[in-house]
């Protein structure tokens, strides 16, 4: 391993001399500007180290490579680029490589995202990474009371097929296994409405493998997908209201007619999810609330 390790180190060094070689033939050196968006909230640098760093990101922001596509989500390539020229760092420039980072975060996940600036940084948190020297755990809200016992899902995951992603345990799926530990369960109140929101649990989750979409979909196949997740997401939603309005019945009745239609359409959702609606009496704020 030790010779195996100075042999990547030697080839680091030598990319991130031809790379640095052919910076410095590009015109524009400029720092490049952090896209805006409205409430979005800006990545962070939690760790600084020569050749690699560790960010903070934010939800919503998208950690970007070479099959990503434009679309309506921030890239987090542009914060690295905001802080690296490409003179200094060719790497965090380099769509090929994915700008150097090491993993995927889901978009909607905040968290840690591994990055090397330098090719010989990217190969030493590669090999770390590749054989298991470095252990990624996640922190999930998840929804109902999961027994204690559920410590390990182990299920075939697979999004190829099924663009919803409403099939991705599948037998055709590549192996995954998640280890997790239930640390606390919760009890969600919401004001303004008569009942407890419903339950939830905290649980701490390791992955031996890194599956796309492999935690999402793992809750949901045990029965617990997490919280504010519209792709792996319910069977059934229910819509609550106040009893304070002064509109008529006929109104909340064609009102809930409207939303059992909006909702069974809904992107969201597929063909096989189950819309019921409880007792809302008079409607005058409608709140969705996804029931598992």
């Amino acid at each position: 391993m030790s010779a195996f390790k100075v042999a990547l180190g030697r080839l680091g060094f030598e990319l991130d001399a031809r790379a640095g070689r052919a910076a410095h033939e590009v015109h524009d050196d400029s720092l490049r500007r952090l896209p805006w968006a409205p409430r979005s909230v800006e990545p962070t640098l939690a760790v600084r180290l020569p050749g690699m760093v560790t960010i903070h990101k934010p939800a919503d922001w998208e950690v970007d490579g070479a099959a990503s596509e434009p679309g309506e989500h921030l890239p987090l390539s542009s914060y690295l680029q905001s802080l690296f020229r490409r003179s200094e760092c060719p790497l965090v420039w380099d769509t090929g490589q994915s700008y150097g980072f090491l993993h995927r975060l889901d978009i909607p996940s905040s968290g840690l995202v591994l990055c090397g600036t330098s090719f010989q940084g990217y190969y030493a948190l590669r090999l770390q990474l590749d054989t298991h020297r470095l252990r990624r755990e996640y922190l999930v809200l998840g929804h109902n009371m999961a027994p204690s016992g559920l410590t390990e899902i182990v299920a075939r995951v697979d999004v190829a097929p099924d663009p919803s992603q409403r099939k991705s345990i599948s037998d055709s799926g590549r192996p995954s296994q998640t280890m997790l530990v239930v640390s606390a369960h919760v009890r969600q109140r919401q004001a303004g409405l008569p009942e407890p929101g419903g339950n939830m649990f905290i649980t701490a989750i390791r992955i031996a493998t890194g599956r796309r979409h492999q935690i999402r979909a793992h809750m949901r196949h045990a029965g617990h997908p997490s919280i504010a997740d519209a792709r792996y997401t319910c069977r059934e939603v229910r819509v609550a209201a106040d009893r304070d309005s002064q509109n008529s019945s006929s109104n909340a009745a064609a009102k809930q007619s409207n939303l059992q239609s909006n909702y069974n359409n809904s992107s969201c959702c597929s063909h096989d999810l189950h819309t019921s609606f409880c007792d809302v009496g008079l409607f005058s704020t409608e709140v969705l609330r996804v029931c598992y």
